[in-house]
């Protein structure tokens, strides 16, 4: 009998500096489906202020 072998380790996500925040945040919002804005904020801009990310949410929103 074999024993399973772990996953290998995924590395960590780090977004492209180059795309608008709005664009990625459309792309992680069809990713994870019941994301919060703190968890976007935490894998988008975990520097960032919240309002940072909440706005282009409000906007996407209202189209």
């Amino acid at each position: 009998m074999t024993t399973a072998q772990p996953a290998p380790a995924l590395p960590a996500h780090v977004p492209s500096p180059v795309e608008p925040l709005p664009n990625q945040l459309l792309t992680a919002r069809g990713q994870h489906r019941m994301a919060t804005t703190g968890q976007l904020q935490a894998l988008l801009r975990p520097t960032a202020r919240r309002q940072t990310v909440n706005t282009p949410l409000g906007t996407e929103a209202d189209r």
